[in-house]
């Protein structure tokens, strides 16, 4: 298994026979101490040796909320560049590099989240402690942007991601790999981009996903069918809402396409699903929101790319029930990270960054031979 502790980039070595790192037999520890066993491989489907933080000891509700909270990382500073992507509709998507060596990462937060929130800060801030540069995306409309077409950020961005990861590559060294991170709605994003292209032209050497919902259409049944559930829904459905009004108060550029939205409806609305049937739908040109839910999921059998797909038994907000788990099983190119705790995106510490490091540097292919002490070689 891979020593989680020098997650480096392959070797001459390592180049010259063709070795897959994950195959390697090494006995090691976790950056936290945690012992990983010999569970690391191609297939993963439990993580039991997944360290339980003490934040993550008392339900996936407080595991949540505390790293929604966090303060901004120690030493991540500002961006090393912004980057503007005009999309084929004349909408915008920011991209934020953090530069640190020429293997790549592209951070596709969730719901409503970009580049400014310390949550996703600290999970870009772990990644890049192993040597990758990171690039958060902002997608329309978010990380300070105005909106500038009709189209709003949704489970159907994934449309604009060829764009997104085409961009990225432009400024990066030819032979360097480029992979992809996604989180809860980036997740789901992330993942149904892969099941429409195949792997030869296909932009990502290897990709992840995180508390991910994988089936709106289920997840959103679920959300509506007890009172816990039920909970989790007005609380996302609130802060997305609110984070709309602040737009329409505070971005003048972006009125003119926001009052394409049903304001009566979505301020009258308890559930996501209202939310989405007020701004999504008549936004981005769709009939209703079961239309919106079909476009948007991802047919996890078609994935051709190497993909870890990470999820907590207790997230309150998207259901480990959720998981498509006979057809995520089926497909050899995925491997599983189930972990009993860590609640939605709820990780604490870097376990989780140091898992999906691995798998990143495990299929980061034989052509990328950068050597000890090498100074990034980006075109930025």
């Amino acid at each position: 298994m891979v020593n989680l502790k020098q997650l480096e980039p392959i070797t001459a070595r390592d180049a010259r026979s063709c070795v897959d790192p994950l195959s390697m037999e090494a006995s090691s520890s976790a950056t936290d101490g945690s012992t990983l066993g010999t569970t690391i491989s191609p297939r993963v489907v439990e993580r039991s040796d997944h360290t339980v933080h003490r934040a993550e000891r008392f339900g996936g509700w407080l595991s949540t909320v505390t790293h929604v909270l966090k303060l901004p990382p120690h030493g991540f500073g500002k961006p090393s560049r912004r980057q503007e992507v005009v999309l084929s509709d004349g909408g915008t998507i920011q991209l934020c590099w953090w530069i640190s060596g020429d293997a790549t990462i592209a951070l596709l937060p969730g719901l409503n989240n970009d580049s400014r929130l310390p949550m996703i800060q600290h999970v870009a801030h772990n990644l890049r402690k192993h040597g990758f540069t990171v690039v958060i995306v902002d997608y329309r409309g978010l990380g300070g942007q105005s909106l500038k077409s009709g189209r709003t950020f949704g489970a159907d961005s994934w449309v604009d991601l060829p764009d997104v990861f085409k961009a990225i590559r432009k400024y990066m060294a030819w032979n360097a790999p480029l992979f992809a991170m996604g989180m809860s709605m980036g997740g789901s994003c992330l993942v149904k981009y892969l099941s429409t292209i195949p792997a030869d032209k296909c932009e990502l050497r290897a990709a992840a996903s995180m508390s991910a919902p994988l089936n709106l259409s289920q997840h959103m049944q679920r959300l509506e069918s007890t009172p816990h559930w039920r909970v989790g829904n007005f609380l996302t459905m609130a802060i997305a809402r609110l984070k709309i009004c602040v737009l329409w108060v505070v971005d003048p550029g972006s009125r003119p396409y926001l009052r394409r939205i049903d304001w009566s409806r979505l301020m009258r609305g308890t559930r996501l699903r209202d939310l989405e049937a007020a701004t999504i739908c008549p936004m981005n040109g769709f009939n209703d929101p079961e239309d919106y839910y079909a476009f948007a999921k991802p047919e996890v059998s078609q994935v051709t790319v190497p993909l870890l797909v990470m999820h907590a038994r207790d997230d309150p907000i998207i259901g480990y029930e959720e998981l498509p788990l006979s057809e995520l099983k089926a497909n050899p190119n995925i491997s599983l990270a189930i972990t009993p705790t860590g609640g939605h995106l709820g990780y604490h510490g870097h376990w989780a960054e140091d898992l999906i490091a691995a798998h990143f540097v495990a299929h980061a292919g034989a052509c990328w031979v950068p050597s000890s002490g090498e100074q990034p070689r980006s075109r930025l």
